[in-house]
């Protein structure tokens, strides 16, 4: 969708995204959109999708997000592989995760610190992105409330659940390739 991308979501010099580790299920034949949604689903939070090879917004999970991606994040978005939950002023803190599935994407997102806080930094995007006040203070309502070390936790615990369900994944198809592999020694001995 066109409104999902976006030439530079923030060109504010503030702010730090984080990354979480094994945190994509199995994702090939799926969209970036299809499985960001899976993503925001298991965790409850909003989220956008950022591409690495063309460093900017591919999608989101809410289409009434705020697109604040910080400008050291896009930076640095080569070198992002593992987890980190990273505090960028006492209310806010972001997160980034690699796609495991598909190298090119991340997702990111972030949190408030605070009920009713309203960061410089999504204050500054807020006016690049041309948002009204009543629109600004419609998403800043809606942003989860998260500590930090509860958002680690979080993603930690959804990087594991991504990570079994794709094993499981994984080990189906190990077993019914063996048991394709048993039917056809089973055929070649009986016609022995």
């Amino acid at each position: 969708m066109a409104d999902w991308l976006f030439e530079n979501p923030t060109a504010s010099s503030n702010g730090t995204m984080a990354v979480l580790d094994e945190a994509s299920t199995e994702t090939k034949g799926k969209s970036p959109e299809s499985w960001l949604r899976e993503f925001s689903v298991a965790t409850g939070l909003p989220c956008l999708c950022l591409d690495r090879d063309l460093g900017c917004i591919v999608g989101q999970s809410h289409p009434e997000m705020l697109p604040f991606v910080s400008t050291e994040l896009l930076q640095r978005l080569d070198e992002i592989e593992s987890l980190e939950v990273r505090r960028v002023t006492e209310q806010l803190t972001t997160f980034a995760i690699p796609a495991r599935a598909n190298d090119r994407l991340i997702i990111t997102g972030y949190v408030l610190s605070t009920r009713g806080a309203r960061p410089a930094e999504l204050l500054f995007s807020a006016v690049e992105a041309d948002w009204g006040e009543t629109r600004l203070n419609s998403w800043l309502s809606s942003i989860p409330v998260c500590d930090a070390k509860i958002l680690q936790r979080l993603l930690d615990s959804v990087g594991r659940e991504f990570h079994q369900q794709r094993r499981e994944g994984e080990l189906q198809l190990e077993l019914n390739s063996l048991s394709q592999q048993i039917d056809y020694t089973y055929e070649e001995i009986s016609l022995l």
